[in-house]
């Protein structure tokens, strides 16, 4: 899908991850609790042709994470094991 990054698509994706915390950052690796500040964030940048809302491209990451991260590529490698991957389609 294309288009923009807010309003319903952005509460569908919250409501979906907040229902699943908590779960390693997306950057960070570190758990993202509910009441930390959180963000859904695109594991492909959308400046760098990321798909807008692919639930396959989105995970969460705290709120200073995700700011920090900008337009880069974090490897997924550094997600902690034990968390089983989740059905990312909703």
């Amino acid at each position: 899908m294309s288009g923009e990054w807010h309003g319903s698509r952005v509460r569908a994706a919250r409501a979906y991850w907040a229902g699943r915390l908590p779960y390693p950052c997306h950057v960070c690796g570190h758990p993202v609790y509910p009441w930390q500040p959180w963000h859904v964030g695109h594991l492909v940048p959308r400046k760098l042709g990321g798909p807008v809302d692919d639930p396959d491209n989105l995970a969460p990451a705290h709120a200073g994470c995700n700011l920090s991260l900008g337009a880069r590529i974090v490897p997924t490698a550094t997600t902690p094991t034990g968390y089983p991957p989740p059905s990312r389609r909703w």
